[in-house]
């Protein structure tokens, strides 16, 4: 007999028996190993998958795990992050041993942009945290979690983040813009005018960095200043109707009421739902130059598009009272006074005082010949309401106002400078 042909017949026997052993999952995660081997990543997701599908628990964990440590490896090459991230994640769960076969810290610093791409800001922040803890470090990893840190409002973990990038990579134009806008965020103007004043050095184009930059100069009283960003901020993106509004509010603020008034009229022209507050706003400078009526109706449109809108109706019960029509005046001031119930724009106080003020000055007068007596009962009464520091700008809180009213010019500008 041939011992040769007999022990090549046995091998091949043996073989066969190996293979037939094992079970169809089995065989479709060797076939994955092989494909990924080959670096045929589409056919080895589709192994693993079809391994994981006919026997889920692959006898054992630890199996598993490797199914789903190889699909990883196979969508990381795919640039497919987000399944990368996932799929090494539960062969994690399952053997906390495995091994991966691609930069792990990598593929989660890329889930935690793809994540901010679509909104899911928390998830972000994870995912950039374990990033940069498994090792990827790196400029980028740390202005990616400051820039989402700032969306959800962590304005002194941006700062940290933001500093570490630039220790890092001192020429960051992306880091001086986050720094700069959590600077804002916190109110601490000079450190944030400073910061983007720098993005700006660095990156002329950069977006956001002159409106950024305006609205700190705004805060800061430098309304000229703050003009000349918020130009450039709207020629940089005129279809921006914040940068419009915001620059006709610095307009308005340096008693430049024309000019405030063709910026909002500008907003609402771009889109009348976005720029719901430019009505208002309008109103209000309609208001300083004596345009009453025109203010009457950009406040009727504001109502009917937003009939919850509370300063709305303080503004137009206060325009009533202006144009000597009190009963229309107090039933403004009575719906803003139901509507705005916690005080948001911090007018609760000034709409009672002008609600008595005008009762007490049409039942104690009964004409414009307003008695001493009279005269000192409303003094006492909207003093009782002054408030020096709640009503802001930023909140909406603008004010109508002539020269003919008991101090009502000298107050409001008092409070508008807060």
């Amino acid at each position: 007999m041939n011992y040769c042909r007999l022990g090549a017949i046995a091998s091949v026997f043996v073989t066969l028996v190996l293979v037939a052993c094992l079970s169809p999952a089995q065989q479709r995660m060797q076939e994955g190993d092989i494909q990924l081997g080959r670096q045929e990543w589409d056919d080895a997701v589709v192994s693993y998958s079809l391994a994981m599908q006919l026997d889920p628990g692959l006898k054992l964990e630890k199996k598993i795990a490797a199914a789903y440590a190889g699909k990883a490896s196979a969508s990381f090459e795919q640039r497919d992050y987000p399944s990368a991230v996932y799929n090494f994640d539960k062969a994690l769960s399952l053997d906390p041993q495995v091994k991966a076969g691609f930069d792990v810290a990598y593929a989660r610093y890329r889930y935690g942009l793809d994540c901010m791409e679509n909104g899911r800001n928390e998830d972000a922040l994870q995912a950039l945290g374990a990033a940069i803890e498994g090792g990827y470090a790196e400029p980028e990893a740390y202005l990616a979690r400051a820039r989402v840190s700032n969306l959800l409002g962590l304005y002194s973990m941006a700062i940290g983040d933001a500093s570490s990038c630039l220790d890092r990579d001192p020429q960051s134009a992306g880091a001086y813009l986050e720094r700069g806008y959590a600077y804002l965020a916190t109110g601490e103007y000079g450190k944030a005018t400073k910061d983007l004043s720098q993005a700006i050095a660095l990156d002329s184009t950069l977006k956001g960095a002159y409106y950024y930059r305006g609205l700190a100069f705004k805060q800061m009283g430098e309304f000229r200043q703050a003009i000349d960003d918020l130009k450039l901020a709207s020629e940089a993106d005129p279809s921006s109707v914040a940068a419009l509004i915001e620059l006709g509010r610095c307009y308005y603020l340096n008693t430049d009421y024309y000019d405030a008034i063709e910026q909002f009229s500008r907003a609402v022209g771009l889109d009348k739902d976005e720029a719901a507050v430019a009505f208002n706003d309008r109103a209000v400078s309609l208001g300083r130059v004596g345009q009453f009526n025109e203010a009457v109706s950009d406040l009727g449109i504001l109502t009917g598009l937003y009939p919850a809108f509370p300063l709305a109706y303080y503004n137009l019960g206060v325009l009533y009272m202006k144009m000597n029509q009190p009963p229309a005046g107090i039933d403004n001031l009575d719906i803003y006074l139901c509507l705005d119930l916690t005080d948001r724009f911090g007018c609760r106080g000034l709409a009672s005082g002008w609600r008595q003020y005008n009762i007490w000055y049409n039942v104690c007068c009964g004409s414009r010949a307003m008695s001493a007596d009279a005269v000192e009962r409303c003094h006492r009464l909207l003093n009782n309401y002054r408030d020096k520091g709640s009503v802001s700008y930023e909140a909406g809180a603008l004010y109508f106002g002539t020269e003919n009213d008991l101090f009502f010019d000298k107050w409001h500008c008092r409070l508008i400078s807060h």
